[in-house]
């Protein structure tokens, strides 16, 4: 599920919000199909079975689709945010855990990709904070590379947003043409973004050349 309104700050806007990459879930699902298929082969050809075989199947069966349906509903649970201020990264169905990481607390930013992953487009990203240096790394994840990218770019605005002279509309701004430049938001949305962004200042006034960031 997507990151709602209330957990975020009155000045947090969200530049990425998405779940795993589709591949997290083959291998459930080939097993899934994998077990349903045998079970029902197994009902077909073995037609002098004892009494006994056929509710074994039809339970083998039934666990076949619940376990499919829990990993989807997992897959669908895990959720990785980044924000104008934090990077989240939240999964689990019944029993949810999760971490956030504040921007300006971000230290290294690295990505992993095996042949196949570069193909679809997926891969295994690790976002450790200056506290902590045993990061559990953010499996499955779209673009790993362009995400890798986009925290760094959100981190360092959010640096120069913090020193004197610069305008949080002016450092949002300029984060979201460097996002466009490097293809991680098209032209719509940058046209659609920042029109949002002008919208709110307008609404909230100068007050010293701040207004609400991205």
């Amino acid at each position: 599920m997507p990151v709602s309104p209330h957990q975020l700050a009155d000045d947090e806007d969200v530049l990425l919000d998405e779940g795993p990459h589709w591949v997290a879930l083959v291998a459930p699902v080939s097993l899934g199909v994998a077990l349903v298929a045998g079970t029902v082969a197994l009902a077909l050809e073995w037609r002098s079975a004892p009494s006994w075989v056929a509710p074994a199947l039809a339970a083998v069966g039934v666990a076949s689709g619940g376990f499919v349906a829990l990993r989807y509903g997992q897959w669908r649970a895990t959720r990785l945010v980044v924000t104008t201020r934090r990077v989240l990264y939240r999964r689990g169905l019944v029993r949810r855990s999760g971490r956030a990481v504040p921007l300006e607390r971000v230290g290294d930013i690295r990505f992993r990709q095996g042949a196949i992953e570069r193909i679809v487009g997926a891969g295994e990203l690790t976002v450790e904070s200056v506290a902590d240096r045993e990061a559990e790394p953010f499996s499955h994840v779209r673009r790993p590379e362009q995400v890798q990218e986009l925290i760094n770019l959100a981190a360092a605005r959010g640096a120069a947003q913090r020193r004197p002279g610069v305008g949080e509309v002016t450092a949002a701004l300029d984060l979201l043409v460097a996002l466009h430049q490097r293809g991680i938001l098209t032209a719509e949305e940058l046209a659609a973004k920042r029109a949002q962004l002008l919208a709110g200042r307008d609404r909230r006034g100068p007050r010293g050349g701040s207004g609400r960031p991205l």
